[in-house]
């Protein structure tokens, strides 16, 4: 059973009926045109070897030369038109492409597709591809959904997601006299809920490309959330406030140790959990000895 969501974002959430809740990322357009894209090299590889070793037993066997040709009408359909079908009913929703771009399709519940679902959405890729093998009817479907799914995704109900979870690490930023200034309003250390982790460090690593506006615009939520826990100033940017949070919570830089400046830039994987202001946890923890400090860290 899919949960109700409004946010405009690719994740969808299923709950199970054990009350379970898996959260899932869509594969948009832009996705899956790649992973199609990678897909038609590895056919056209196929086809031309294929092509190649019937060209060769007809020069060694002239007598199979009606053989080899029906083998060949026979490998024109299982390569361009089974190939999807075949390889996403054995390897669990996977073709070539969509291993490479880190896709992979399931069910609209979430589970993994059985072999008709995987043949049919395939065959019927000969409709999303009209008018003239263009694809706008398969885009156009896509868009008009919020599964992105085309017209065999809806036919057979299943769904294309992104299967390869990201990895970011952990990356200084440059010190300003806001950040730190709110940075030693903050508690010595901080705890963060993974979610909020995983909030900063995708808005650090995105940040660079976004105007002015659009970072106060994103972060304001995550900003409102720190200010009321802390009781921050309200005349800061919401930015410096979130980039101050990361400063101290994710990196671990203390702004009254200037001496001390070692960033924690061990890998963060991210988790599956949603973005959300109400799961922000954080916590000051007393001052601990030196010994007891480096156990923690271990």
């Amino acid at each position: 059973m899919e949960a109700s969501n409004d946010k405009l974002d690719t994740t969808i959430e299923l709950i199970t009926p054990e009350n379970i809740v898996f959260h899932y990322y869509l594969a948009g357009p832009a996705h899956r045109a790649l992973a199609y894209f990678v897909d038609c090299i590895c056919q056209f590889v196929i086809f031309m070897a294929t092509s190649f070793g019937l060209v060769m037993i007809t020069i060694y066997f002239p007598m199979l030369e009606d053989f080899v040709g029906f083998i060949f009408l026979i490998s024109i359909f299982l390569i361009f038109w089974l190939y999807g079908g075949i390889l996403e009913s054995v390897w669990d929703g996977r073709t070539f492409g969509k291993w490479v771009c880190g896709l992979r399709v399931v069910t609209v519940e979430g589970l993994p597709i059985t072999l008709f679902q995987a043949l049919m959405r395939n065959l019927l890729r000969a409709a999303d591809l009209q008018p003239f093998f263009t694809g706008w009817v398969g885009l156009l479907t896509m868009l008009l959904n919020r599964r992105f799914q085309r017209l065999g995704d809806l036919a057979c109900k299943t769904m294309v997601i992104i299967d390869r979870v990201p990895v970011l690490q952990a990356i200084p930023l440059t010190d300003q006299p806001d950040m730190a200034r709110i940075t030693q309003l903050l508690p010595a250390r901080l705890e963060f809920h993974p979610s909020v982790v995983r909030a900063l460090l995708m808005y650090v690593h995105r940040r660079e490309w976004l105007s002015w506006d659009r970072r106060n615009e994103i972060a304001a939520p995550l900003a409102e959330a720190l200010r009321q826990r802390f009781n921050l100033p309200s005349d800061v940017p919401p930015d410096v406030v979130v980039c101050a949070a990361y400063q101290k919570g994710v990196l671990g830089i203390a702004a009254n140790n200037e001496g001390d400046q070692q960033l924690r830039t061990s890998a963060l994987k991210l988790d599956s959990d949603p973005v959300s202001p109400a799961n922000l946890v954080a916590q000051s923890i007393p001052p601990q000895s030196e010994s007891a400090t480096t156990e923690r860290r271990e």
